[in-house]
């Protein structure tokens, strides 16, 4: 068992020792297409005003969903309310931040040309 193990890390060792030969390290391109930080932040912030998008539309349908379950129920309708409440606040808030970012951005541009 021994000799099997030392066998296999061994095998591991000079495969990863052989690995640079056979692979080109300069190959390798940025997959994100970005060259700056700001280039990253505003693709990230993208995706995720995306993503926060998809999920208020997603919850302001479940609220209403729970509206028309509730049937009266006070109890269910304050959390129907509720779930409403906190998904617009989220939502405005997400907008917010991309909006504050956009702002941030194009001033820094106006100041900084050479820095877009």
């Amino acid at each position: 068992m021994k000799s099997f193990r030392s066998t296999i890390i061994s095998l591991v060792v000079f495969g990863a020792l052989l690995t640079p030969l056979f692979v080109s390290a300069a190959a390798f391109e940025n997959p994100l297409g970005r060259t700056s930080i700001q280039g990253l932040i505003t693709m990230l912030l993208t995706v995720l005003v995306r993503i926060g998008a998809v999920l208020c539309v997603f919850f302001l349908i479940l609220s209403g969903f729970n509206f028309v379950v509730a049937q009266g129920n006070p109890g269910e309708i304050k959390k129907a309310k509720d779930m409403f409440k906190w998904t617009i606040i989220g939502g405005l808030i997400t907008m917010g931040a991309f909006a504050i970012s956009e702002v941030i951005k194009n001033t820094l541009c106006s100041i900084l040309p050479a820095a877009c």
